[in-house]
């Protein structure tokens, strides 16, 4: 079976180490089907440095260097570096009209596009409303 992409956003990240987040379970079953099925996935230095922030700031001191380390050390995600999709993102950014996309969210949306990532691992809307498919 050819392996499909994944790309993990941060709100991914952040329910499925925050048991008592409310997606915890969704995000829990989303990773094992996303394992079960031996997709290719990517995640964006980005992605990381703002789940760590938001996981380390909300959740748990000292957990926001867990994820970090988690992620890093992991054979099965690929770590895209997101200065290389600094000017993509812009140039998105510049063409969304809603104020709730960030510029993280369109150089994730950029990097997507260029990897040829259709479907990914988030529960924020702002990803099917640019063409994209929630495993969510």
């Amino acid at each position: 079976m050819e392996k499909g992409s994944t790309f993990v956003d941060a709100d991914a990240i952040i329910a499925l180490n925050a048991p008592n987040h409310s997606l915890f379970e969704r995000a829990v079953k989303i990773s094992g089907n996303i394992a079960k099925e031996n997709r290719q996935i990517f995640t964006c230095t980005y992605t990381i440095l703002e789940a760590t922030t938001v996981a380390n700031m909300h959740i748990k001191q000292g957990l926001g260097p867990f994820i970090a380390k988690s992620i890093l050390n992991s054979p099965q995600i690929t770590v895209i570096s997101g200065d290389k999709f600094l000017k993509k993102g812009i140039e998105k950014m510049e063409g969304i009209k809603s104020k709730n996309v960030s510029l993280n969210d369109c150089v994730y949306f950029a990097i997507a596009e260029s990897f040829g990532i259709k479907e990914i691992f988030s529960f924020d809307a702002h990803w099917t409303k640019n063409g994209f498919k929630l495993l969510s």
